[in-house]
Parts: structure tokens; C-alpha cells; sequence
């Protein structure tokens, strides 16, 4: 998968984020932007036999800064799922279809130090 950021009233696309990992990843399956723009989540529920990992970018260039795991990630738990940011990135949610036992589980917390 992949993902982009627009900008502008013409929607030209600004930058073209790629997966950092080959493979099955479902990169871009989840994707948020902070309200400044500065930050963007994007998720890869099927990386490593579906742990799931999140990706953090920073502009304006979105350079990745970190990739998040569950810390307690198992096979087919879909971290990265779903994501969500704040208005300036100060804290992320990140959901996990299939994490504690096919519950579910929100994970909440800052990527972005």
C-alpha cells in the first residue's frame, strides 16, 4: 500500500509515503493527519503475520520518526487497524481488531516526542 498527503484547493498531491518493509503489510489501511498538518499516522494492520504496526511522519517534508508495535503484539492482532491523532499530535489512538483474545483493544499514547 501507500499513502499521500494533499494540499492546496487543487489537491496536488505534496508527499508520497511508502512502507519502509516489503511484503504483505496492508500499508495505508488507517491513515490520520494532525490538525496543524505537521503529523501524519498511517497504519500496517498486516505487517509481521498480522502484529500490525503504526508509522509516524512529520513535516512538512513527513519524514518517519517512529514505527510503534504493541508491546505485548501476537499474531493477527491488526495493531494499526485504526488511527487517530489529536490536533497538534500530542496523543494517538491506535485500535487492534483482534488484539485480547478477538475483543479488541484501543491503545492510547504519544508517538511524537
Amino acid at each position: 500500500g501507500e499513502a499521500y498527503v494533499f494540499t492546496g484547493s487543487g489537491f496536488a498531491a505534496q508527499t508520497h509515503l511508502l512502507p519502509p518493509v516489503t511484503g504483505e503489510t496492508d500499508f495505508g489501511y488507517s491513515v490520520s493527519m494532525s490538525g496543524n498538518g505537521q503529523s501524519a499516522l498511517v497504519g500496517a494492520p498486516w505487517l509481521d503475520s498480522f502484529d500490525g504496526t503504526v508509522y509516524s511522519y512529520t513535516g512538512p517534508r513527513y519524514v518517519e520518526r517512529i514505527a510503534a508495535t504493541e508491546s505485548d503484539a501476537a499474531a493477527n492482532d491488526d495493531f494499526g487497524r485504526a488511527v487517530a491523532t489529536d490536533a497538534d499530535a500530542s496523543t494517538v489512538v491506535v485500535g487492534g481488531k483482534t488484539v485480547n483474545g478477538n475483543a479488541g483493544e484501543a491503545s492510547v499514547g504519544n508517538l511524537f516526542p
